[in-house]
């Protein structure tokens, strides 16, 4: 008989068990975040049966057309964080400005920010246990639509996964689905390089720092991996802005390393 699955709930209590200190305050937030995801995901399987894809013919902050599920998900966060007591106030991708929580004062300690739903019609789900990130791996990925936009070393260093290299494992394999969560877990499992660079012209990137590359830079670095902007490590980017933007390369730490080295021209 196989392993019974380890749920989130058990996971966040053998967990606080192991930090001195923790609080059950954080691992009710946790669970909370749990039940927003079980909502989301009961709200996915039904979605063609209930009307619940397309856009809302709105258009976010960000200047990208709403899609039904995304504001869906994003209303389903508030709901449950409203009256949670551990939240004072709310941020995501969806919202021009922060949502105070007045009533959860003086109570609420901290401030969620959130992606509601990352590709609108894409999840994914980070569900090993322990994982180590090889440190090099064979797969990039990349929207190579973009190539013409990126500086010269992002050029170059893209040319150099596709040359034939026995020595240095190249050519790498291109995978890439358009979906951040799923491609940065694929190179998390396997290894490799995701890269989502900045362009000439638009140099500070497209990816959101606080809800999208902090994030998915924390799991990366957890796991043994690298997240840089091609200059600084994502974790020390100070945020100036809510909806700040960062270029975002991270993955195996071999791999990003030398991307670095093409971006800074040092290679």
């Amino acid at each position: 008989m196989g392993q019974f699955p380890l749920t989130l709930n058990r996971f966040i209590v053998q967990n606080q068990a192991s930090h001195q200190g923790a609080t059950e305050e954080f691992s009710s937030l946790l669970t909370q975040i749990g039940l927003v995801g079980k909502l989301i995901a009961q709200d996915l399987r039904r979605a063609g049966l209930i009307n619940i894809l397309g856009t809302t013919g709105d258009t976010n902050v960000q200047g990208e057309t709403v899609k039904k599920l995304d504001a869906i998900a994003n209303d389903t966060f508030v709901k449950i964080f409203q009256h949670s007591g551990f939240v004072c106030a709310l941020a995501s991708e969806e919202m021009e400005k922060p949502i105070s929580l007045p009533g959860n004062w003086p109570h609420g300690r901290y401030m969620l920010l959130f992606d509601p739903l990352d590709g609108s019609s894409n999840t994914d789900l980070l569900s090993h246990e322990q994982i180590k990130i090889q440190e090099k791996g064979k797969v990039y990925a990349v929207n190579e639509g973009n190539y013409y936009k990126w500086p010269a070393g992002t050029q170059k260093y893209v040319d150099s996964l596709k040359a034939r290299d026995k020595a240095t494992g190249r050519p790498y394999s291109g995978r890439y689905s358009g979906c951040l969560v799923a491609d940065v877990h694929r190179i998390l499992l396997g290894g490799g390089i995701y890269l989502y660079p900045g362009e000439v012209d638009k140099p500070e990137g497209k990816l959101r720092l606080l809800y999208e590359a902090n994030p998915l830079a924390l799991v990366v670095e957890r796991a043994g991996g690298k997240a840089t902007t091609g200059t600084s490590r994502i974790l020390e980017v100070e945020p100036k802005k809510l909806h700040q933007r960062v270029p975002l390369i991270i993955g195996s730490r071999r791999d990003v390393e030398q991307a670095e080295a093409f971006i800074q021209g040092r290679a």
